[in-house]
């Protein structure tokens, strides 16, 4: 009887002691898929048999093959391996799916391809790419404005954010092949000019310029004070004695004759003419950009 319950004893101590090796040899395989997620996809390698130092454990890392998504991410299956000592078979195995990170965001509905989406920033051309199952879209850059948009920018420099941005000035953009599609091999040359919106083709600048200012004078040929009929921008200046007149008959010279002097000023009209020396709305300066890349 005291064999049986020394037995029962040591299978039972022998029982605990396998449990508290599986156990660590559990810890010790989610401590190297760990660092292995942390190392990343393209970090991976297989890993035969090796010590754990400190340890009677051994670790090992088997790849699988990889494959690719229809969005086009690749990916493969990263198994870790614990043994205890020589032994044949593994105390602990732990694996876990790895994806390319050829994308910076990945997410997926579970092991289903359908919903899923890859995020990609090139930095090249400061663009963002996304892969919806599949299928790739151009989220464009910078913030999100199209190449060739043109903000009123209050600073002295050109903004730093959202991609690269040009002096509307004429300068040549012949490194930025996908403005000279928009705009041709130079920016607008904005400076003094308002931005105007049209139906037609852009760039065709105009000008400055008012529409012209008509006035009548309605009366006979003897003007005087009081004869002629004026509107509009002409008005009554002077007069001038002693000058040729008409009698009815014939010219005729005498101090009691008269000729009128007639001005012309659009400001009679409307105080918005002669306010200024161009026509010039009111206005606040800024400096005009353009999106080049």
């Amino acid at each position: 009887m005291g064999v049986s319950l020394t037995r029962l004893h040591n299978a039972s101590f022998m029982s605990l002691v396998s449990s508290e090796t599986s156990m660590q040899a559990q810890h010790f395989a989610k401590a190297k898929m760990d660092y292995l997620m942390f190392k990343g996809y393209n970090n991976l390698a297989t890993q035969a048999k090796t010590v754990i130092n400190g340890t009677t454990f051994k670790d090992s890392v088997a790849l699988g093959t990889i494959t690719t998504d229809a969005d086009g991410v690749k990916k493969r299956t990263v198994t870790v391996s614990v043994y205890n000592g020589d032994e044949a078979s593994p105390r602990a195995t732990l694996s876990h799916v790895f994806y390319s990170n050829d994308a910076d965001l990945y997410v997926r509905n579970g092991n289903s391809t359908a919903n899923s989406i890859s995020l990609h920033y090139d930095s090249s051309n400061d663009r963002l790419y996304a892969k919806v199952d599949g299928n790739e879209k151009n989220l464009g850059g910078g913030g999100g404005v199209p190449i060739g948009t043109i903000i009123a920018w209050p600073g002295s420099s050109a903004p730093t954010e959202g991609g690269t941005w040009l002096l509307c000035n004429g300068q040549s953009c012949s490194s930025y092949p996908a403005l000279v599609a928009i705009v041709g091999s130079t920016v607008p040359n904005l400076n003094g000019r308002f931005l105007e919106g049209t139906t037609s083709t852009p760039r065709s600048f105009k000008n400055a310029g008012l529409p012209n200012i008509t006035a009548t004078m309605i009366g006979n040929t003897h003007l005087n004070n009081s004869g002629p009929n004026l509107t509009g921008a002409l008005y009554y200046h002077s007069y001038r004695a002693g000058c040729y007149d008409w009698n009815g008959g014939d010219w005729y010279f005498g101090n009691s004759a008269q000729l009128n002097w007639i001005g012309f000023n659009a400001s009679r009209c409307s105080a918005i003419y002669g306010a200024s020396d161009t026509v010039q709305p009111a206005s606040y300066t800024v400096m005009y950009y353009i999106k080049a890349a």
